[in-house]
Order: C-alpha cells, then sequence, then structure tokens
C-alpha cells in the first residue's frame, strides 16, 4: 500500500490512524503528494493507494487535488476533519472507499463509512489493566462554552470530581495527554458534550481508553452515536439538566455501578477489534463485507427522512436569527403559561 498524505497534514490523530486504523503491513510506503512520482511506477501499479487529508485546508486540498488530476490510478481516502458537513466532496467520485470523520447523510457514495473522530496521539492503551475503584465520580476537561456551562452546573454538586475549564481547542493551558489519562483512569464517568457543532470529539474514544463511562446526549432525542459507535452501552440523556440525578443512581449502588462499568470495559473491547478489522480489510481487500453494527446503520442511514431533517435542522437551520427568534418566543410563552 501507498499511503499519501501532505507534509503540511497535522499529526494530531496519527497513533488512531496509523497504529490503528491502518493495515499492519511492513509494505507500507508513505509518501508526500510532491514525491509520489517518484516511486517506481511497476510498484505504483500492483499497490492500493491511500490518500490521507484533511481537504478543508484549502493548501492541503490543492496538493492533493493536484496529484488526483495527474494519475489514473484508483484509490481510497481517509478524509478528516469536515465538521461542518462542508467538504470538499470532488475526490469521492473516484474513490474506492472512503473512510471519514463525521456522519453526513446527503453522502451516496456505496462505500463510504464514517469511522470515530478516534483519540489524540498518546491515548491508545494495548495493555491497560481496568480497574473498578476510581478517585473521581466525574471529570470534564475542556472548553465551558454553550451548553456545557449548564452540564457542569448540574454536576458540580456530586463529589469528588475535577474540572479544568480552557478557553479553546489545544490551548496553552490544556492538560497533557499523560495528565489527562490519568484523571480519565481514575474517574467513573466522563460527560461528553457536542463538539463545536458536531457531537462527535476525540474526547469519546479518550475517555473510553481509560476505562471510563460516557455520558452523551442525544441530537433532538436523536441518538446520533448509533451512528458512529453501533450498540453502544453509553449513558444517553435526553437534556444535561438529567445528569446529576442518573449519576447519583449508580453512585448510590456500587453493584450496578461496577456492572456498568464492566459492561462498557466488554462493549469497547469488541467494538475496537471490528471497527480495526473493518478499515483494514476495507482499504486492503477488495469486496469486503464489513461487520460492525454501525457501519450497517449507516448505510440504512437510521429512520432517514427522520434522521435527514435533523441534520438540516442542525446544521442548515438552527443558527438563523429567525429560529433564533421563534425559539426565545416560545421559551418567554412557555414562561408565562408555568405555574
Amino acid at each position: 500500500m501507498i499511503v499519501v498524505r501532505s507534509n503540511l497534514q497535522n499529526s494530531f490523530e496519527d497513533e488512531y490512524i496509523i497504529n490503528f486504523i491502518l493495515p499492519n503491513s511492513k509494505n507500507i510506503i508513505n509518501t508526500s503528494p510532491e514525491n509520489f512520482f517518484n516511486i517506481d511506477k511497476s510498484i505504483v501499479e500492483k499497490s492500493k493507494i491511500l490518500i490521507i487529508y484533511s481537504p478543508s485546508s484549502e493548501e492541503i486540498f490543492n496538493e492533493i487535488d493536484s496529484l488526483l488530476k495527474n494519475i489514473s490510478y484508483k484509490y481510497s481516502i481517509i478524509h478528516l476533519s469536515d465538521e461542518n458537513l462542508e467538504g470538499p466532496y470532488s475526490h469521492y467520485d473516484k474513490a474506492e472507499v472512503i473512510l471519514r470523520s463525521y456522519f453526513n447523510p446527503r453522502l451516496n457514495h456505496r462505500k463510504c463509512y464514517t469511522i470515530p473522530l478516534g483519540f489524540q496521539s498518546g491515548f491508545l492503551e494495548n495493555n491497560y489493566q481496568f480497574k473498578y475503584q476510581r478517585e473521581y465520580i466525574w471529570s470534564f476537561c475542556g472548553q465551558d462554552y454553550s451548553t456545557r456551562v449548564n452540564m457542569i452546573e448540574n454536576l458540580k454538586p456530586i463529589t469528588p470530581n475535577f474540572i479544568h475549564k480552557t478557553n479553546t481547542f489545544m490551548a496553552d493551558d490544556a492538560l497533557g495527554t499523560n495528565e489527562l489519562k490519568k484523571i480519565y483512569k481514575n474517574t467513573y464517568f466522563a460527560p461528553c458534550p457536542f463538539g463545536f457543532r458536531n457531537p462527535d470529539t476525540f474526547r469519546i474514544m479518550e475517555v473510553l481508553e481509560s476505562g471510563c463511562i460516557p455520558v452523551v446526549k442525544k441530537m433532538y432525542r436523536f441518538d446520533y452515536f448509533k451512528l458512529i459507535f453501533g450498540d453502544h452501552p453509553f449513558i444517553v440523556l435526553n437534556k444535561w439538566k438529567s445528569i446529576g440525578e442518573t449519576i447519583l443512581k449508580y453512585q448510590s449502588n456500587p453493584e450496578i455501578l461496577e456492572k456498568k462499568q464492566q459492561e462498557v470495559w466488554d462493549w469497547y473491547a469488541k467494538f475496537k477489534m471490528e471497527l480495526s478489522l473493518d478499515a483494514k480489510n476495507l482499504l486492503s481487500v477488495d469486496n469486503y463485507e464489513v461487520i460492525s453494527k454501525q457501519f450497517n446503520y449507516q448505510q440504512k442511514k437510521l429512520n432517514t427522512y427522520f434522521v435527514s431533517y435533523i441534520f438540516f435542522y442542525w446544521f442548515n437551520l438552527r443558527k438563523k436569527s429567525w429560529i433564533i427568534s421563534i425559539q426565545k418566543f416560545i421559551y418567554k410563552i412557555k414562561k408565562l403559561i408555568k405555574p
């Protein structure tokens, strides 16, 4: 396999992509778009070609675009960073297989699969000895914007906890990977709020790697995470205001808590095995049939019209000024009629 990626591509999730998603092969040739044409043509013709890139970066997109316009070989894509679901997708049409971040119901490529964002480099645990007893009931490390403020306020009374707030993603005062791992390995529950625009975040697999129980919120009463993680055992809420009550139920019953911990840990081991197997085979084996539940859900798009409507509202309408005005009006009416 020949893996092509721009020298401008960041290495934030390299461990996830290179050590977990890509096939385990000593025959992988890593190259840049510029150096691709220096590879012996006879090798290229016998190899699978994989493009790894974030096309939302104009410079990276132009590099890859120039390469693909000058070759006639088949290729596959790992498309990173498309949080706003805005593409570009011009290279999808000729791709054999596409593995991408962030589910987009409008994409109809026959072999387009959404994989989780994964985790930042340094989180992959191959020999972690799972432990039940932990220091913190819950922890949260990250930005506290939007609904996250409400989430944290509902959780603060539950102690002991660990909170570390930052102003931006990858801020200078953000905790390092080793510090985060220590905290998560000593935490029972990890609330995983949506990212800036999209429900999926690196936090989910990072806490799973550490044996935490993720707590997530539905996307307008729809469990988005079934599309990314299949039949997962996360704690799923309709609203953050119920998070405190939910966690207290587990905290007050050690037997149920331990059972939930084991359920999540066992499920995650199986999920990782199937995801890794599917990803590797999709990129290296022709006519491979996937086994991961979430990939089947994606192909069926789980209640298509309902999901399409939710995505359209979330990404296209909810920030419109007239929608916000209607929401404010409804909120005022509710306050007036509330006894």
